[in-house]
């Protein structure tokens, strides 16, 4: 039963985890949470989490196999119990990261834009557009003055993140498109457009910010 009890704790921080993710929570030494930036020191592996809250999710797993028992319904623990896709995310999330922005002068108002980049290492990197006006340490995509697209992760980030595209390997091509007459972004990868679950070729639409080019990368 222990081993069973033990999966569940995880599995409740790893649900719990993603979620923050999505929500475009980062790692943070202490909780914070402003306008721009949202920070928990809880998003962690589970192996570092602090030891009340694994405990605190180890009784709410006992309670709900009690629960479950009590309808004649009996768990066995799973052979490989291992969240390798949310474990990722935290990781990455909690890694020591680098942003690289262009210039101001390099701000684009109007037209057609395009830029792209070569995957030189693997790991976590996002790319993409930020407004002009946003502050200098904003992570890209986690508010809505910026737009991303991570294909470590495969996701695209706005206001959080949401399940996007294919991964990327190292030597890959990943072009990132503005259009500022059709208020749109687009991203390719190796010259094919990445198509969204609805077969869009948009990232983004009703994008209406005063842009310029920026790329965060995992050091």
């Amino acid at each position: 039963m222990k081993p069973l009890i033990e999966s569940l704790a995880k599995n409740t921080h790893n649900v719990w985890a993603k979620e923050k993710i999505k929500r475009g929570w980062t790692f943070g030494l202490n909780e914070f949470v402003d306008a721009t930036q949202k920070r928990t020191p809880h998003l962690v592996p589970y192996e570092q989490v602090d030891e009340r809250i694994k405990e605190a999710n180890r009784e709410g797993a006992k309670e709900n196999l009690k629960v479950l028992q009590l309808f004649g319904i009996f768990l066995e623990p799973p052979v490989h119990e291992h969240d390798e896709i949310a474990e990722k995310e935290i990781s990455a999330l909690n890694s020591q990261q680098r942003t690289y922005r262009a210039e101001a002068t390099y701000t684009v108002t109007t037209g057609k834009w395009y830029f792209e980049f070569e995957v030189l290492v693997e790991g976590f990197m996002r790319i993409g557009w930020m407004d002009v006006s946003a502050a200098p340490d904003t992570s890209l995509g986690v508010d809505d003055k910026s737009y991303g697209f991570d294909g470590h992760l495969v996701k695209k980030w706005h206001l959080g993140a949401e399940s996007y595209g294919k991964e990327w390997k190292k030597g890959d091509i990943v072009g990132c498109f503005l259009d500022l007459n059709d208020r749109t972004i687009s991203f390719s990868l190796n010259g094919d457009l990445i198509l969204d679950p609805s077969g869009s070729e948009m990232a983004f639409d009703n994008v209406s910010l005063i842009l310029n080019t920026k790329n965060w990368n995992q050091q």
